[in-house]
């Protein structure tokens, strides 16, 4: 009995010996989250330095995929050129040559009076505040260029020095950015074989100031 006893007393301290030395359970990783990316480098403040940027990307679980590869990527926003739409306009120094309104009347106000005259009231008008072509008087902003075309003609038959101008509609995509030096070559081309099923997409290495850092 004695003996007995014995080892089931060394047994016991043999186990709860095990229980103290064994590796602790390892902690469920968090890659999946977007919010989670790890410690990351301050775009914000390398302006001038060369940066990775993958994109467009529209697909969460694409993100996660990304940064299970590499966990430092970082949304930015880009600014992409779209559809192109035809503005035409008028300048101020147009309306005042044609125009014989006094100045207190005010700009939108003689462009409108020779629209009166001309037989053009229904041509819309208003002053443009903002941009390259603060100042200008725009007669509207059209899809088709054919239409557009189509008011220059009137307008400038009515005497109207009127003019046209492309305005590219801007697109805003989601990328993901890095510091090229904080990205390793493994990384990287494990990157690359990712995108092959995505021809939308590309990987690219430009100025970190040439995307805009999401809050």
């Amino acid at each position: 009995m004695k003996s007995l006893a014995g080892l089931l007393l060394v047994g016991n301290l043999l186990l709860a010996l095990w229980f103290v030395l064994r590796p602790g359970a390892p902690q469920e990783s968090a890659a999946g989250s977007l919010d989670t990316v790890g410690e990351v480098a301050d775009l914000s403040v390398r302006p001038d330095a060369a940066c990775l940027f993958v994109g467009p990307v529209q697909e969460e679980r694409l993100v996660r995929d990304i940064r299970n590869i590499h966990s430092g990527w970082q949304m930015v926003t880009r600014s992409v050129p779209g559809e192109i739409r035809y503005r035409v306009y008028v300048m101020p120094v147009s309306v005042v040559a044609e125009a014989q309104e006094s100045e207190a009347d005010g700009l939108l106000a003689g462009v409108r009076e020779m629209l009166q005259e001309s037989g053009l009231d229904d041509v819309e008008s208003y002053q443009m505040l903002n941009g390259q072509l603060a100042g200008a008087v725009s007669f509207g902003l059209f899809a088709e260029r054919e239409n557009a075309q189509r008011l220059l003609v009137r307008l400038i038959e009515s005497g109207i020095e009127a003019q046209m101008t492309e305005e590219p509609r801007l697109n805003e995509q989601s990328w993901l950015a890095e510091l090229a030096s904080e990205v390793p070559s493994r990384a990287l081309s494990a990157m690359e074989n990712l995108l092959l099923t995505r021809p939308e997409m590309n990987i690219e290495q430009n100025l970190c100031e040439m995307f805009a850092l999401r809050e």
